[in-house]
């Protein structure tokens, strides 16, 4: 991981998402008692990979982290210059949700519209990434339409959390571009 961080470059762009259930596994040897080597990384260790290749860097880039809890931030993506700002993804409400379904499944009506209305308006939250999500795993209209409302049934039941946070990192000349609260 960090041979790869090493080979970014100035004026890059850097997503890591769901930084909040990372947990990247870099083992891949066995050693002769049949265990594997290498190495596994979470957070730190990759912040700690990402610190040293913003220093390093001299001009412009940008780093942004996702993460799907709404209620904690980790204390070390918090920590000065590792975050400018924090910006609040939002939910889909209804007219979202038929955009989405306009642009992935071209339909703009279906039988079981009213019911993810109704959910919906009914204060169960869920985040357009996980629409569209559902909307890109099947091209049959019926059952992706029939996936969102078991997904909205689901998210009603507390198994889903539904939001999403970008932290966004930055080292640009102009920090004019970032001046807006969040």
């Amino acid at each position: 991981m960090r041979k790869l961080l090493s080979t970014i470059t100035n004026g890059f762009i850097l997503l890591l998402e769901d930084i909040d259930n990372l947990n990247i596994d870099l083992r891949f040897d066995k050693d002769s008692d049949g265990d594997t080597t290498g190495n596994k990384w979470g957070l730190t260790g990759i912040l700690n990979a990402i610190d040293g290749v913003w220093s390093s860097c001299r001009q412009e880039m940008i780093i942004s982290y996702s993460q799907l809890t709404s209620y904690y931030i980790d204390p070390r993506l918090l920590r000065p210059c590792m975050m400018d700002m924090k910006v609040f993804m939002g939910h889909c409400g209804y007219e979202g949700f038929k955009t989405l379904a306009e642009n992935y499944l071209q339909v703009k009506d279906h039988d079981l519209f009213p019911k993810i209305e109704s959910k919906l308006t009914e204060g169960v939250k869920i985040n357009p990434a996980q629409v569209a999500e559902v909307c890109t795993r099947n091209h049959d209209v019926d059952s992706v339409v029939k996936s969102l409302v078991e997904l909205l049934e689901k998210t009603e039941d507390g198994v889903e959390d539904g939001v999403i946070y970008l932290i966004i990192s930055s080292r640009i000349k102009d920090k004019t571009v970032l001046d807006h609260e969040p």
